[in-house]
């Protein structure tokens, strides 16, 4: 079983250098993601799933994002 335990984005759209840390061992086995509006959830959402599943994966094409 592979785990995700951290990511890093760096200049991708908003995000400039932010690390995620996740949580994986119990009873912390849930990671929230919380924040005000218009700060980058969605982008650092987006920027995982590009990771992990490829341009496929976009919601937009590759190339209108930096």
């Amino acid at each position: 079983m592979i785990q995700l335990r951290s990511a890093t984005f760096k200049n991708f759209r908003s995000l400039r250098d932010v690390r995620i840390d996740f949580a994986f061992e119990r009873p912390r086995t849930l990671t929230v993601i919380r924040a005000e509006n218009a700060v980058g959830k969605t982008t650092l959402l987006t920027a995982l799933t590009w990771a992990l599943f490829g341009d496929g994966a976009l919601p937009r094409r590759r190339s209108e994002y930096r």
